[in-house]
């Protein structure tokens, strides 16, 4: 006989946010890209509920140098992009639509620097979200411990960001 499952609880707003924010940050992380802050703070100037400022590399030009190591500054963009949505969708089992996701959004354009036309993005993409995915899912508990961190102080700098997801990545 089989166990039956629990209901999923239904996280709040909050919640969701703390997840998807982490998300970006351990995205980040396991692809070393650096970051600023990560924090669940409304900014209504940027039109954001709250963000994971990633360093912008003063070199970086994509649309000038298509050497295999743009390429891979590429990807490691469009993951931390994706590291946001695919953790709220492995918290909440919902698909993120692409009308709602700047994060989706700015993956695809960082596509158009690598791929040829809008089917290839759009292939890529779907290919980096899985990609995303199998990373963020292998390492859950870095996002929970950033995401509970979150919700207690709001704002995180990068210090106590990285501490965190080491942390919880080597229990």
């Amino acid at each position: 006989m089989r166990k039956q499952e629990e209901p999923r609880k239904r996280p709040s707003q909050l919640q969701r946010l703390a997840y998807h924010e982490a998300g970006h940050a351990v995205a980040a992380y396991l692809v070393h890209r650096r970051f600023t802050e990560v924090s669940i703070i409304s900014d209504p100037d940027k039109n954001t509920l709250g963000h994971c400022s990633t360093a912008w590399v003063p070199t970086f030009a994509p649309d000038v140098d298509s050497s295999p190591k743009t390429r891979n500054q590429v990807e490691a963009r469009i993951i931390t992009s994706l590291g946001g949505p695919v953790a709220e969708n492995l918290l909440t089992g919902r698909t993120v639509s692409l009308e709602r996701s700047s994060d989706i959004h700015d993956a695809l354009n960082l596509s158009g620097y690598v791929c040829g036309d809008e089917k290839e993005e759009s292939a890529y993409v779907n290919w980096l979200w899985e990609c995303t995915r199998l990373l963020l899912g292998r390492h859950w508990a870095a996002i929970q411990a950033l995401a509970q961190e979150l919700v207690k102080r709001r704002r995180i700098g990068e210090r106590l960001a990285r501490k965190t997801i080491r942390e919880a990545m080597q229990a």
